[in-house]
C-alpha cells in the first residue's frame, strides 16, 4: 500500500488539516482508488472496534444520533443517511453502498473514522496498527 494514502487517512483521522492537504495533492486515479479501499478497511476496524461483531439496531442509533450531535455545525457537510448505509452495509447489508458514490461512502468513512478516533484514547494511540490491520485487510480484498 503506498504510503501516501495511509498518511493521508491518517492526517485526516487525527483532523491535522494542514498534512491532509499535503498528502492529498497530486493523488492519481490509482492512488484515488487505493485510498478508497483503506478507508474502507480502516473504517471496519474502527466500527468494528466500538460496535463489536454483532451491533443491536440500538447500537447503531445510538453512534448515528452521537455523529448527529457532533457534526450538528457541519452545514450538510455531512450525509446521515450516507453514514448509516455504511455501517449498516458494514454488518450485512452491503447492497446499501450500490446507491452511494465512492466519494460520498469515503465521506461517511472519514466521519465515523474521526469521531472514533478523537473519542476513543486506545484507537488514536493505535492508530498505525489500525492503519496496517487495514493495509493487510486491502490486500486480502485484492486478490479475492
Amino acid at each position: 500500500m503506498a504510503s501516501k494514502q495511509r498518511e493521508l487517512l491518517k492526517a485526516q483521522a487525527l483532523r491535522d488539516k494542514g498534512k491532509a492537504e499535503q498528502f492529498s495533492e497530486d493523488l492519481t486515479p490509482e492512488g484515488r482508488r487505493e485510498y478508497y479501499l483503506l478507508s474502507m478497511a480502516l473504517f471496519a476496524g474502527t466500527v468494528s472496534t466500538r460496535l463489536g461483531d454483532e451491533p443491536s439496531r440500538d447500537d447503531i442509533d445510538t453512534i448515528l444520533k452521537e455523529l448527529r450531535y457532533d457534526f450538528r455545525d457541519s452545514e450538510g457537510k455531512v450525509n446521515f443517511l450516507h453514514i448509516e448505509g455504511a455501517i449498516r452495509a458494514l454488518y450485512g447489508e452491503e447492497d446499501l453502498l450500490d446507491s452511494i458514490a465512492k466519494a460520498d461512502q469515503t465521506k461517511a468513512f472519514m466521519a465515523v473514522i474521526m469521531k472514533i478516533v478523537h473519542q476513543n484514547d486506545d484507537v488514536r494511540n493505535r492508530l498505525d496498527d489500525y492503519l496496517t490491520e487495514a493495509e493487510k485487510l486491502v490486500e486480502v480484498w485484492k486478490r479475492a
